[in-house]
């Protein structure tokens, strides 16, 4: 077996101890992929809900209402993947999960909000 030098194993060492670092990264980058991937399902959620919210049949704000939620909940799966990645995406995870529970008019402006973070370039964004 050959023996290495000193040098190659330093650099071994470094590699070893920067790959949960790498991985890291990667876990992020795949997280926000998934995220701005639900909320491209979310908007379509919202434009559904504003539709339904102008309708004047009822039977036809019944049905895109139920669209809008349908939509909406189709994200969860996406949400809870890059939550499980980085926990960051938590909140939209957890508004979106809501959704069961409270009507979506109630929603909407924490979901603009928090999909126009993961959208843009910065996690802070001015009022």
């Amino acid at each position: 077996m050959a023996r290495l030098s000193q040098r190659t194993r330093r650099s071994l060492f470094v590699l070893a101890l920067s790959l949960p670092f790498l991985a890291a990264g990667c876990g992020s980058a795949a997280a926000t992929g998934e995220a701005k991937q639900a909320c491209a399902r979310i908007d379509r959620s919202l434009k559904t809900f504003e539709r339904a919210q102008a309708a004047t049949s009822p039977a036809l704000k019944a049905q895109l209402t139920a669209d809008a939620q349908a939509q909406l909940l189709s994200s969860l799966s996406l949400t809870a993947q890059a939550t499980s990645s980085d926990g960051s995406f938590n909140a939209l995870m957890t508004t979106v999960s809501e959704a069961n529970r409270v009507p979506e008019q109630y929603l909407v402006p924490a979901l603009r909000r928090q999909c126009k973070v993961i959208e843009s370039n910065t996690p802070y964004l001015t009022q």
